[in-house]
């Protein structure tokens, strides 16, 4: 097996957090996240390493990333005005839209649906003092901006995601508790 070094900058580069696939849907890009220019901001390269672009062009930091189903946006969170939103940017045109917030907190996973029009997210929600682990809230919106909603109850976990091939969330609440719904939040 051979390995292929595809950044060289000094400044520190990775794949965004527990992204679970930093792959572009046809294979031919990569999505990282990377410090180079003084805040962290979304960036995309074609497999070989080359061409690397940076997405976002927010004066604040962007660390969480995913692809669209199709390839040719990429679902972001921006932090803007120390707020934070949830934005998709065509990766053409570096056109920008939110389609979720301005929130309080700060995000965490994000996914996108198998038919590839709505978005699952978690926010970190500040506990107050003597509390020791924030909590996650798990929320929902369609692609086009429409259809939020939040979860019912917090979690200390809040661990969602979508079942592969299946319209259907999994999401746990704790250790101990594991749920399939529906995208509206029923079932």
């Amino acid at each position: 097996t051979e390995v292929w070094r595809l950044t060289t900058h000094p400044e520190v580069e990775i794949i965004p957090d527990r992204v679970k696939d930093p792959w572009s849907p046809d294979g031919s890009q990569i999505l990282f996240r990377s410090k180079r220019n003084g805040l962290w901001h979304l960036y995309t390269m074609m497999a070989d390493g080359s061409k690397i672009t940076r997405i976002t062009d927010h004066k604040a930091p962007s660390v969480y990333g995913v692809w669209s189903r199709s390839g040719r946006e990429i679902i972001c969170t921006p932090s803007v005005s120390n707020r934070y939103e949830l934005h998709v940017i065509d990766v053409t045109t570096f056109a920008s839209r939110r389609i979720a917030g301005p929130f309080e907190s700060p995000f965490g996973k994000l996914g996108v649906s198998p038919d590839g029009k709505q978005v699952l997210f978690t926010r970190f929600i500040q506990q107050p003092e003597g509390e020791k682990q924030d909590v996650v809230m798990s929320s929902f919106v369609n692609m086009d901006g429409t259809g939020f909603f939040d979860f019912k109850g917090e979690t200390k976990h809040g661990r969602i995601g979508w079942i592969p091939g299946r319209m259907d969330i999994r999401r746990m609440k704790s250790s101990q508790q594991q749920y399939v719904l529906q995208s509206d939040g029923s079932g």
